[in-house]
């Protein structure tokens, strides 16, 4: 009987390189992390009592997380009990088709769950990648050009407070957590992830930077990440500035709210975007807070209905949609 792997988590904020990180820790042979699959928010809302046997299907309607792995989406006639047993079936199913050492997932969604995600996991492996909030927004913008999901009103919000939240998590890290910065990693992307593989305990000599270009070519922001993998440069190119100061300006204030309450070394730039012209004031931080809940709870709502429809109501609503 083959051991089930060990569980490995890689979480970031939205628009933080997740995707990036993803490609690059699944060249390693030893690891193998399923795209977004986000079993511990969402498998609770699974109608009914216990799972039904098409949870398969239900799930990959979602975001195509089993049809990305090449994992079954058919009929289950033993559906999982609940979400550990759901996930540790998937990882063992994912990481058993090359026998990896690690199995998991990464995702972004987990930033307003991920201190319940350690609690039910204390023996899971878990990599938390940090990116500088000025940039995130600016990756937020360009994503906006071309999706209208990064327009919605309410999403700056909530990438802040998720951000507050994550800060709040891994303040004080236990030994299962590594940090890394998506600077480092762009900057250094060799030493970077040498760290990566030594918490994980593997090979650091199985893989190097250029091995990854199929990672580069297929990530988030392509135009930085292609120029690595072509061994041309590392540092981003500057382009022009997408923030107004206005916005500017808000980011400076959550973090410098946040240097005063968490460690933010090894996380963001040493440095910040611009200094604020006044501190966050409570009044700021409580509406923002009522927008980060506000969309949070939207977005459940949306799943709760991918869920509990028929799939076949899903397919004719996308289909009258042209998706």
């Amino acid at each position: 009987m083959v051991a089930p792997p060990e569980t490995l988590w890689a979480l970031g904020a939205f628009r933080s390189g997740t995707t990036l990180l993803h490609s690059l820790l699944n060249a390693h042979p030893e690891v193998a992390l399923i795209y977004e699959l986000n079993l511990h928010d969402r498998y609770p809302r699974m109608p009914g009592p216990q799972p039904r046997s098409d949870w398969r299907k239900r799930w990959d309607l979602w975001n195509g997380s089993l049809s990305r792995a090449d994992l079954p989406t058919g009929f289950d006639p033993q559906p999982p009990a609940n979400w550990g047993m759901a996930a540790q079936r998937l990882f063992s199913e994912y990481a058993g088709k090359t026998g990896a050492r690690y199995g998991g997932e990464k995702s972004p969604v987990y930033a307003f769950s991920a201190e319940a995600l350690l609690r039910d996991n204390p023996q899971a492996r878990l990599i938390m990648l940090w990116r500088e909030p000025a940039d995130i927004l600016r990756s937020v913008r360009h994503a906006a050009a071309k999706s209208r999901y990064f327009c919605k009103p309410m999403l700056d919000a909530w990438f802040l407070i998720g951000l507050e939240r994550l800060l709040e998590t891994f303040d004080n890290p236990a030994a299962n957590v590594h940090q890394l910065s998506y600077h480092h990693l762009l900057e250094s992307p060799d030493a970077a992830l040498a760290k990566v593989w030594r918490f994980l305990g593997i090979d650091e000599n199985c893989v190097n930077a250029q091995a990854f270009a199929p990672a580069f070519a297929i990530g988030t922001e392509r135009d930085l990440h292609r120029p690595l993998a072509q061994g041309k440069i590392i540092v981003p190119p500057d382009r022009a500035e997408i923030l107004t100061p206005t916005e500017r300006q808000k980011i400076a204030r959550y973090r410098q709210y946040w240097a005063n309450r968490f460690s933010l070394a090894g996380k963001f730039a040493d440095e910040p975007d611009c200094l604020p012209d006044a501190p966050l004031g409570e009044k700021e931080r409580a509406l923002d807070r009522l927008a980060a809940r506000t969309f949070q709870h939207y977005n459940r709502a949306i799943q709760s209905l991918y869920l509990r429809l028929p799939p076949s109501a899903i397919l004719r609503y996308r289909k009258s949609k042209g998706g």
